[in-house]
C-alpha cells in the first residue's frame, strides 16, 4: 500500500490500514518529520505464533493516547528536522565511503569530519558519529554471519580466538552461540602485567607460574591444580 495516498493531508487518522509494520511506521516517521519531532517505537505485542498483533508508536519526548495537533515541547525548524533520531541514516553511498576509509587506516573520527567536509559542514552530512559507529559493528556482524560463518560450510568452530574488540565479542555471541569465545595469549600476557604487575618481587615465581599455566599445561586438572596453588603463595 502507498504510504502518501492513505491520507490526502498526510495525518495519521484512526482506521487506517496497512500492509506491514514496516509500513505504518514510514508512515508515522513521514508525519513526525513534517510536524518536527522524533519517533520513538514503544511496546510491541505478538501472539502465540510470534505474529505481531499491535504496535505503538510515540513521540520521542513522551508517549501518546489520543491524536492531538499541538505538542507540549518545543518541535524542530525545518532546517534541523533530518538530524533528528528516527530520521538520520547513513545512505548506501555514505556507508561505502566509511568502509573505505576504514579498510584505509582512517580512524572513526577522521572518517566522520571527512564526509563533514565533503557535504559542506557536519549539519549536511544527515548522521552522527555514533551513527555512523553503529553502521560500521552492524557491517562487521553481518561479514561476520555471511562471510567467514558461511565460509565454513555452516559448521560453527568450537572456538574461536580474538582480541579485546568488544563489537566482535557481541557479534560472536549472536551468530555464533556455541561456540566458544576466547582472548589470544598476547592480549591475555597484556593483561596479567597490567592487573598482576605491582605483585612482581625480586626472585618472585610469579611470572614462572603463569607461564607454566599458559603453556605447559593441557588438562584442565592441572591448571586449576598450579593455579590455586600460585594464589595460597601469592596471598
Amino acid at each position: 500500500m502507498d504510504c502518501s495516498k492513505l491520507a490526502e493531508n498526510g495525518t495519521p487518522e484512526l482506521g487506517m490500514e496497512f500492509n506491514s509494520e514496516e509500513d505504518a511506521y514510514k508512515f508515522y516517521n513521514k508525519y513526525a518529520f513534517k510536524m518536527g519531532f522524533s519517533v520513538r517505537k514503544d511496546y510491541l505485542n505478538k501472539d502465540k505464533d510470534g505474529v505481531t498483533t499491535s504496535r505503538r508508536y510515540s513521540c520521542c519526548k513522551e508517549g501518546v493516547k489520543r491524536k492531538y495537533e499541538e505538542h507540549n515541547h518545543e518541535l524542530h525548524i525545518a532546517q534541523c528536522a533530518h538530524m533528528m533520531p528516527s530520521q538520520r541514516k547513513v545512505s548506501v553511498a555514505q556507508g561505502f565511503q566509511a568502509e573505505i576509509s576504514e579498510d584505509a587506516g582512517l580512524s572513526l573520527k577522521q572518517s566522520h569530519e571527512l564526509m563533514g567536509k565533503e557535504a559542506g559542514g557536519m549539519g549536511n552530512v544527515g548522521y552522527t558519529r555514533d551513527d555512523l559507529k553503529r553502521y560500521l559493528r552492524t557491517r562487521r556482524e553481518r561479514s561476520l554471519k555471511y562471510g567467514e560463518a558461511e565460509a565454513m560450510c555452516g559448521k560453527h568452530p568450537s572456538t574461536i580466538l580474538t582480541d579485546q574488540d568488544h563489537a566482535m565479542a557481541a557479534a560472536l555471541s549472536i551468530v555464533m552461540p556455541e561456540t566458544f569465545h576466547g582472548l589470544c595469549t598476547f592480549h591475555i600476557r597484556r593483561n596479567f602485567m597490567k592487573h598482576l604487575g605491582n605483585h612482581y618481587k625480586e626472585n618472585s615465581d610469579l611470572p614462572y607460574m603463569f607461564g607454566a599455566c599458559m603453556y605447559e599445561f593441557e588438562e584442565v586438572e592441572q591448571f586449576n591444580r598450579v593455579w590455586e596453588d600460585g594464589e595460597e603463595t601469592q596471598s
